[in-house]
Parts: structure tokens; sequence; C-alpha cells
């Protein structure tokens, strides 16, 4: 859970030590200064002075010596001793660990053994890595900076931005000049009032979290305030998803790493983040870098809604359940039921067959109710209240709630789901203080997996940790479903997707071979897959 562990917490040596083994290579200082005056000789090594730590470690210490890892002779005898140690530290840890997991219940032993395979496949698409338009990259990199540039003179000329200084925004100048260029994109000073964060100061706070928040939110409406933020954030020093993929490219392929990082079980895709690249619209063109091998194409293969019916599976809801059968269309549904009077729909809207509309399904809202449809009902599922609502979509908290009150008369069962799993995972009142040894509940996902949930933030912790959580072990079970070798034509995970690379003939009726596939049941909800045009 977030903050609930010190950074490193999980990394072999600090494990080792709390299973009581010996950990990987290090040295003291006597030990550091003979390795420098191997390599580097005795001039080198008599030049070194003690410090605060005590304690070095020998791989790290070995590539300052040498001028990075890929440098380091193999045959170094420190390398080799710290390779020995590194694998008897693992070892060591492995005996420590199965003697717990031997008195465990068959149960946590399926879901250890369960989570070792899935995590061996995120492994996988870390070595095989993606094959990357390198030119390409760089002409649009080239191309970010210049118009990163051309922002940074804008705001200084237009609004009196300083340019000197490593964070120049972040001073009083800096910030009045981000908050004027905002105001001028159209913004009003309400909105900026009540729905940016500002800091003690009064200023609005330009951290990446809210500017990444930010920026999800004016992207459509706003796109010149979306600009404003991205060019903040590159002067925090965040760098764009083009800058990213260069600095992590080996031989024109990136291999990002996967892990289970987020508490909910969800995987970071990460150095580099390819989970940040756009999927519709124009921004799905930043996708057009990234490359199949040669003599194959890419292809798309995501679930169909499967934070919904992982939802519909954990809250058992009849009603609910109802919306998920072949032929129906989700947000429709939800939209003409919460929405029932026909008249605030719009002229093409219908909630029986019309002949002539070439939508595929018998009642389909195809107004802007249904969009609305779709984005309230994944915030209502994970337990996001109206007026979290409102502030995440621009809109009026009146709209919102109206929108709430409908859910809850539709889907009574599911209302009912959500206020049992907040009080499971102990939620407390208003202004009540959550015992320091008492802060956490544990809740199960469909899957059984275990997800923690903190107790002064249940109201909306509890859902979204089973949803999201159940989701991803959902796609987990898709993907070992899988035979190895389309496993490892895995390129990317994103959420609830994953992109392959396919052999160029046949491709779409292999990805759709690979789609119905996956397909499985849980709790008596289809889980079903479809495909993207290759």
């Amino acid at each position: 859970a977030q903050g609930a562990q010190p950074n490193g917490y999980n990394r072999l040596d600090p494990t080792a030590a709390r299973y009581g083994v010996a950990g990987k290579s290090t040295v003291d200082f006597d030990g550091k200064r003979e390795i420098v005056r191997r390599v580097r000789g005795d001039k080198a090594a008599d030049k070194l002075k003690r410090g605060k730590t005590d304690s070095f470690g020998v791989l790290d210490l070995l590539c300052s010596l040498y001028g990075g890892y890929h440098l380091i002779p193999q045959d170094d005898p420190d390398y080799i001793e710290y390779l020995r140690r590194d694998v008897l530290a693992q070892e060591a840890l492995f005996l420590a660990q199965s003697r717990i997991v031997n008195g465990l219940s068959a149960a946590s032993q399926r879901y250890i053994r369960r989570e070792h395979a899935t995590q061996a496949s995120m492994g996988r698409v870390t070595l095989e890595g993606f094959r990357n338009d390198v030119d390409e990259t760089m002409r649009r990199w080239a191309a970010g900076q210049a118009r990163l540039e051309a922002g940074k003179q804008k705001l200084h000329t237009e609004y009196g931005m300083p340019l000197e200084g490593k964070f120049p925004h972040r001073s009083n100048p800096g910030k009045a000049a981000f908050r004027a260029a905002l105001l001028d994109t159209g913004i009003s000073e309400r909105a900026l009032h009540n729905n940016w964060p500002r800091g003690k100061d009064g200023f609005l706070l330009t951290g990446k979290e809210v500017l990444a928040e930010m920026i999800g939110v004016f992207d459509k409406a706003k796109p010149a305030a979306a600009e404003l933020c991205r060019i903040i954030m590159a002067m925090n020093g965040e760098r764009s998803i083009y800058g990213s993929i260069l600095d992590h490219l080996v031989d024109g392929r990136v291999h990002p790493y996967i892990g289970p990082d987020q508490s909910s079980g969800r995987w970071s895709m990460k150095d580099p983040g390819l989970t940040v690249f756009g999927k519709r619209g124009g921004k799905a063109r930043e996708r057009g870098i990234m490359l199949a091998e040669e003599g194959e194409v890419l292809v798309a293969i995501d679930a169909d809604q499967i934070d919904a019916r992982m939802i519909a599976a954990l809250s058992q809801d009849p009603e609910y359940l109802k919306l998920f059968g072949p032929g129906i269309d989700l947000h429709s549904e939800v939209s003409f039921r919460v929405w029932s009077d026909m008249t605030d729909h719009g002229s093409d809207c219908h909630d029986v067959a019309k002949p002539g509309c070439d939508c595929g399904v018998i009642r389909k809202c195809h107004c802007v109710l249904r969009d609305r449809a779709k984005v309230f009902g994944h915030g209502f599922n994970y337990g996001m209240g109206a007026n979290g609502m409102a502030k995440q979509h621009g809109v009026d908290p009146a709209v919102a709630q109206s929108f709430v009150t409908g859910m809850e008369a539709a889907f009574p069962v599911l209302a009912a789901w959500k206020n049992e799993m907040r009080m499971a995972a102990g939620m407390v009142g208003y202004g009540q203080e959550v015992p320091a040894n008492d802060s956490f509940r544990i809740l199960h996902t469909v899957f059984g997996r275990p997800v923690r949930v903190e107790r002064s933030r249940a109201y909306t912790q509890a859902c979204a940790q089973l949803g999201q959580g159940s989701t991803r072990d959902g796609m987990a079970e898709a993907i070992l479903k899988l035979p190895f070798e389309i496993r490892r034509r895995i390129r990317a995970i994103v959420h609830d997707e994953i992109v392959l690379s396919l052999p160029e003939e046949g491709a779409q009726q292999f990805a759709q071979s690979i789609a119905d596939s996956m397909a499985f049941d849980a709790r008596g909800v289809r889980i079903s897959f479809g495909c993207s045009r290759v």
C-alpha cells in the first residue's frame, strides 16, 4: 500500500536481512580500497577518504571503476564473487521462505504458484522487448523540444515567466505567469478556484500528479491548457514519452519492466512507460513509433468491459448481471435505466429495434448520455461519489448526483454491496482517527487474491481495490491460458489490453482465434475478448 513500506523494502538485501540470511556481496571501507587498488592502482586507492557510509555494494563499485556495468570484465574476481553471493543469497532466501509457505493453506499455495507463473510471463515480455522506429522517435522528440522552447519563450514574453534558474516556474513570478496563461486559454477564475489544488502560499500546485490529472481533463476540451501543463511538467524535469523511449533504447528495442507494483496488484509498465501512449483519437499516433517484428504486424486484444464485469461478478446484482448478455450494449443500458425518460435522449437513440440503424443492437443510446454513463459508471462502480465525478469530468454536481441516484435505484444490490465492502474494510466516520496498529483490512478479489485497503480511504478504495485487482487477475487468467509460443509474442500490457506481434499472413484471423481462446467465466459472468484491426 502507498507509503506503507520504505523504498527498496522488497529488494534482495533488505529481504534477506529480514529472514536472517546473508545478502549480496558488500565490503567495508578497507575492502573498497583493496578493490580500487587492484583495478586503478595504489595512487587511486590512497586518495580515498572515509565517509559516513561503512558498507559498499561491490557491483556498483565495479561499475564506477570500469565506467559501466557492461564494461566490467566477466573474469574480474570480485565480480565473480558478487555473482556467487547473489545466487547463494537467493537460494538461502528461497529455503527460508519455503519453510513458511509449506505451512500455509492449499489456497495460499495455489495463489503463490499462480503469481509466480504470472510474473514469469511478465518477465518474458521484458526479455523479448519492443522494437522501436528510432528515426521517427528522434524526429518527434526534436519537434517536441522545439515546441517546448517556443512555449517557454511565449510564457516569458507574454506572461513574464522567468527563464533563469533550475525551476523558474516555482518562483512567485513564475507561478503568477502560469496562472495568467491558464486563464488566457479560457478557463474561468471560478473553475480554477474550485478544481485546482493550491499550496499554502495560495498559488496553484504544479507537481507531477496534479499536472497529469489536469492534462487528462483538458486534453479534449482545452488543448491549449493541456499544452501549458506539459510545458510545466517538462520544466519540472519530466521527460516526454519520446525522450523516455530514447533514454531506454538498446539496439533499437526497449525492454520495459512490468511488475504488480500498485496496491491493487495492477501492473506498472515503466522504464520506459509505454502505458502513457494515446489509445484513441489523434493521440493514438503516439503508438506509431513502436513496431512489429520484421515481416509481422501488431494487434491489440482487449477485454470487453472487464472492469464492469468483475464488479458484476463480485456484487452478484441480478439486474446488473443482465447487462452482459449477448447483443447488449452496456453503456446504453445504463443510460436508459438512469435516464428512463426517452425525451431526455437524442432523436437517434432507440430502446426498441430501429429499422435502418446499423448499430447492431436492439437498444442503443447514440447521444451524449451514453458517454456520460460510460465515464460516470466506471467511477460509480469504484466507489466515487457525485462530487468526485463532477470534479473529475467538469460537470455540475447536480448532474453527477442525478446519475448516482439513478444507479442506486436501478441496481440496489450493487449499491448495497459497495457499502458492505466499505464496512468490511473498516471504514471510519468523518473526523475519526484510525488506530496506528489497526490501519488496514484485507479483502479478496474474485480470484481469492488478497488486496490491502487503508481504513482511512475505505470509502472509495475498498471497491476500487477489488475491482481493479479482479480485473488484473482476470487479465492474468487469460494470459496464462495462452500457449507459451503466443505469450512470448506479447509486446506490451496496458491494463485490459495486450499488444502482440504476429506473422503478417493470416494475422487478423489468427488474432481473433487468440482472443476467442482467452475467454472464461468468473462467478457466472462471461469474460470475453475482442481484437483490433492489425
